[in-house]
């Protein structure tokens, strides 16, 4: 049987830990849906599990963009359906793991997705429109060819404002016709089971984890990404825990401050995934808190997995 799990949860919620047991008891290999693990030379900041920690069990999907490449959700579903098929002919359950919900939902819902790639010249022409006229502007422009896509994104997000009129640009059709047509190739057994825990715990957890990133070397990474000519990519992408310290080293705040910011942004970020996660009503909760260890969490999974799978 062809079995897709994706195991989701906010950030920091224990993810990487339990699907590191749980893959090898459901003869598992891992593909990530995390947004920023796509990406080379971000480990730290992203909690990217290092390969002496994998246990032989094969990842997909990590490290396979550098940091100033645009990767489209379009790409990536095309990307994981790949290494998902992949794993299927090896008889294989297939583990997404992430807690990036847009990466999930567009696999497991099998959305049509419009193959648009980055146009550099258009995308270079809207920035300067933008350093004009401002980004309403162009949300005007976005209204008047699309305005459901209008309709969802703030006025001030330049980046999801540019996407949207390069993707009707390209194709001739707007960013919302493609989103809600569901067209899933995989052909599997989909579950889907979310961490969750205490949320004040959560935050502690996220908190503590900023800082011992910090005591892993992320300070000298990012001085390290940003010497590599990354600096743009990760301000326009607003990358989680790199963008947070660029303004440290540009001598404008200092580095608790930056480290602060790190920490909210990602209590913020959790707050959201967890929102996103609870209106998914096709998602099997996992509370953590009621478990002594990861290892009976994972054993219940492993549970839930067996009785959907029969």
């Amino acid at each position: 049987m062809r079995v897709l799990l994706a195991l989701a949860g906010p950030t920091a919620v224990g993810k990487t830990e339990v699907s590191l047991k749980l893959a090898p008891l459901i003869n598992a290999e891992v593909v990530c849906s995390d947004s920023r693990q796509i990406y080379k030379y971000l480990d730290i900041g992203t909690a990217k599990v290092p390969e002496s920690r994998r246990a032989g069990i094969p990842h997909h999907l990590l490290d396979i963009a550098l940091p100033d490449e645009k990767i489209t959700l379009s790409d990536y579903q095309q990307k994981a359906y790949a290494a998902i098929n992949e794993i299927f002919d090896k008889g294989r359950i297939a583990l997404m793991v992430g807690g990036t919900g847009l990466y999930i939902k567009a696999v497991t819902e099998g959305y049509e997705l419009p193959f648009a790639p980055p146009q550099k010249d258009f995308r270079e022409k809207c920035s300067e429109e933008v350093k004009k006229q401002g980004t309403l502007h162009l949300h005007q422009r976005l209204a008047e060819v699309d305005a459901e896509s209008a309709g969802k994104i703030h006025p001030n997000d330049a980046r999801r404002i540019i996407r949207a009129l390069e993707v009707y640009q390209f194709t001739g059709k707007p960013l919302s016709s493609y989103t809600f047509k569901e067209v899933n190739p995989l052909n599997a057994r989909i579950l889907k089971i979310c961490l969750s825990m205490d949320r004040k715990r959560l935050y502690q957890k996220i908190n503590d984890r900023v800082l011992k990133m910090v005591e892993k070397g992320l300070v000298e990474e990012v001085k390290k990404v940003l010497d590599m000519g990354y600096e743009n990519s990760l301000m326009e992408m607003k990358v989680m825990g790199y963008h947070e310290f660029i303004p440290y080293f540009q001598g404008k705040i200092s580095l608790d401050e930056a480290i602060a910011r790190f920490q909210k942004d990602t209590r913020n970020y959790a707050k959201r995934q967890i929102t996103w996660f609870r209106a998914d009503k096709e998602i099997i909760w996992v509370d953590l808190d009621k478990f002594s260890g990861i290892e009976e969490a994972v054993k219940r999974i492993k549970e839930i997995v067996d009785e959907n799978i029969k």
